[in-house]
């Protein structure tokens, strides 16, 4: 942000697109903190793994149903 800023004060950059562009990245710089800590809250319960998916795999037999 600090070239955003830079040219704001050397007038290359209106003020007002200025502080529209800084309210817009601070608002990403919190929704990626947000992401983040989502993020660490799962690993942290989870672990650090990744999921797998674990079934029953049953193999070609046949099954027979005795009266």
């Amino acid at each position: 942000m600090t070239h955003i800023r830079y040219a704001s004060d050397v007038k290359l950059l209106q003020k007002s697109v200025t502080e529209s562009i800084c309210l817009r990245y601070d608002d990403a710089l919190q929704q990626l903190a947000n992401l983040i800590k989502s993020i660490e809250r799962k690993i942290h319960l989870k672990g650090k793994s990744k999921a797998t998916v674990y079934g029953v795999k049953e193999g070609f037999e046949s099954y027979e149903i005795n009266p």
